[in-house]
């Protein structure tokens, strides 16, 4: 017999299908219980991946529009009094510069040095 004749036949879905249901109702109670384990762990997998996602995408969209900004000011310490207000991973960065620059005392700049 030949099976790869049938390996993308429709009617063999069906058929899997139909025989996955069959072999949950009619094992017992440990195979049905691995079973649901597995399906539960795979749906709180799929929801830390799904979230993590869109923590990345949101993470990356707030650091675009931070350098965005940054690279608008002629003055890079102009944004120093509000980048504890901005959610990015590149203000944090900034932040981190901020602090540990020795050329800088932080005070806020003198009015008119951005654009």
């Amino acid at each position: 017999m030949n099976l790869s004749l049938f390996a993308f036949s429709p009617e063999l879905a069906v058929f899997a299908e139909s025989h996955i249901i069959y072999a949950f109702r009619n094992s017992d109670i440990f195979g049905q219980g691995i079973v649901l384990l597995l399906l539960l762990c795979s749906v709180i997998t799929w929801t830390f991946m799904l979230a993590k996602g869109f923590s990345i995408s949101k993470a990356s969209k707030d650091s675009a529009s931070f350098i965005r900004r940054f690279r608008e000011k002629r003055n890079p310490y102009v944004l120093f009094d509000r980048i504890e207000e901005e959610n990015s991973p590149s203000a944090r960065i900034c932040e981190a510069g901020y602090s540990g620059s020795t050329l800088w005392e932080p005070s806020p700049p003198a009015a008119g040095t951005g654009r």
